[in-house]
């Protein structure tokens, strides 16, 4: 699609974690948009994201076509940052990821660890930072279990498995 004015674009929700929004957290208003399937055509639910960081994973599946917006101007006002790598340990029949489950794993793996999973088409996000701040997958491998020391420890910040993801002024 064409360049979008993010900015121009009317919320259907808004995101402020201490509550002045419709919802307090992310997935909470992305839980909100209606699915796919019953997707009105040339419609896009709209997330307003008010300034702060948003911590735990994001999953974007089968959902309408949606945007994801933080205020105009930069992308360091909205953070959406998650802490896990691929040898962080899970327990069995938990979900790494909730894009991507991976139940029978006791370690999250790569695919797990990411922050921000995009799996529905046409998707925008603009305005944002999206990371992974793993403790110590990098810098520190020294105090990784040696299983994870084994798989790399990748931390993945966002995943996308889905045509058309516009990002519009997106740190990553």
């Amino acid at each position: 699609p064409a360049d979008v004015d993010a900015d121009a674009l009317p919320a259907d929700f808004t995101v402020a974690a201490d509550g002045a929004g419709s919802h307090r957290t992310v997935q909470a208003a992305v839980d909100a948009v209606p699915a796919l399937a019953g997707a009105t055509p040339g419609r896009r639910w709209v997330v307003r994201i008010q300034p702060g960081t948003y911590r735990g994973p994001l999953c974007v599946q089968g959902k309408a076509p949606l945007a994801l917006v933080g205020p105009a101007g930069g992308m360091d006002a909205v953070v959406l940052l998650d802490d896990r790598h691929a040898g962080s340990p899970k327990a069995a029949g938990t979900p790494a990821q909730p894009c991507q489950p991976n139940l029978a794993a006791e370690r999250h793996g790569t695919s797990g660890s990411a922050t921000a999973v995009i799996a529905s088409p046409d998707v925008l996000m603009a305005h944002l930072t999206i990371a992974n701040d793993a403790t110590g997958a990098f810098s520190r491998p020294a105090v990784l279990p040696a299983a994870a020391q084994g798989d790399g420890a990748q931390a993945v910040a966002l995943m996308t498995v889905a045509d058309r993801v516009q990002l519009d002024n997106v740190r990553l």
